[in-house]
């Protein structure tokens, strides 16, 4: 098994394989999965790989994989938010003109 994973589609950052455990009350766990690390971008890729799975081989295969219909999906999400928060942004300031 190929344990490399690929860059992140979207911003370039690392992937880092996380576990969720779930609900920690009784122990059942959902399973492993890939995030972005990027911090500094907060990027929302994490999912892009289908969610979690049994083993860490397999959420690697995921994200390396790479769904293309997940990703226009988050890509279109990702363009969208930034629209929003210019439109924000614009109001701010125009609103901050007295």
């Amino acid at each position: 098994m190929n344990d490399k994973l690929r860059p992140c589609p979207f911003c370039g950052g690392k992937g880092e394989i996380k576990f969720d455990v779930g609900d920690y009350r009784t122990g059942e766990y959902r399973g492993y999965y890939v995030m972005c690390g990027n911090s500094d971008v907060n990027c929302l890729a994490g999912w892009i790989s289908g969610g979690c799975f049994a083993t860490k081989e397999e959420a690697v295969e995921a994200w390396n994989r790479r769904d293309r219909e997940r990703q226009a999906y988050f890509k279109g999400y990702l363009q969208g938010t930034q629209d929003s928060l210019q439109d924000i942004e614009k109001n701010l300031v125009i609103n901050s003109i007295v």
